[in-house]
């Protein structure tokens, strides 16, 4: 019975997330290339949005359906694409208190294009997931 108990308590204290759908944009931030030695370069990407699913089971990045997302908490997506050879991994966090959203993303195996990522943007509103 204390078990059954202590099943049900953790059960309900278990955090339940509603599915949301945040457009992000306006990436600002640092990259680090193979084609630039690795030097750290300032880097971003306008005139392009993002649409982040937050949906427990069926989170993803809008529009990339070649990588597979999981959520961790309640707004962070760790997405990943990986080949035998290529290996690609995306973290991206939103915080709607301060509008902005956080993007890194790490890159193996693409020659000169491997390196590293990190970026904040502007939540531009919701979308529909």
């Amino acid at each position: 019975m204390r078990t059954l108990i202590a099943i049900t308590i953790l059960a309900l204290a278990a955090p339940t997330y509603a599915s949301e759908c945040w457009q992000v944009g306006n990436m600002k931030g640092m990259s680090a290339r193979m084609s630039d030695n690795l030097e750290i370069s300032a880097d971003g990407f306008s005139g392009q949005s993002f649409d982040l699913v937050f949906d427990r089971d069926n989170s993803r990045l809008g529009g990339h359906s070649d990588m597979a997302c999981s959520q961790y908490g309640q707004r962070t997506l760790v997405c990943l694409d990986a080949y035998p050879s290529k290996f690609v991994m995306e973290t991206w966090t939103v915080d709607i208190a301060a509008g902005m959203a956080l993007h890194t993303k790490l890159r193996d195996g693409y020659g000169m294009l491997d390196g590293a990522n990190l970026f904040v943007g502007e939540i531009l509103g919701a979308c529909t997931p």
